[in-house]
């Protein structure tokens, strides 16, 4: 995520909320779960992507919870 981050903060383009990366194989995303992780999923060629986006979010957000619990 960090040239993600670097690229959005050179363009002025604000916070990085998602990283996807289109393969033969499937889809990468890499969402932020908080300050300390980043959810990564792989998923099928055919998957619904705005599916998985949603789902991501939803557990992303339990990590973050569960790791300020710690």
């Amino acid at each position: 995520m960090g040239a993600a981050e670097a690229a959005s903060g050179q363009m002025t383009t604000g916070i990085v909320s998602q990283i996807s990366v289109k393969t033969e194989k499937g889809t990468i995303v890499l969402i932020p779960a908080g300050l300390k992780a980043i959810l990564t999923v792989l998923t099928d060629p055919e998957a619904q992507i705005g599916l998985i986006f949603y789902e991501m979010e939803t557990r992303a957000l339990q990590v973050e919870e569960i790791l300020r619990e710690m």
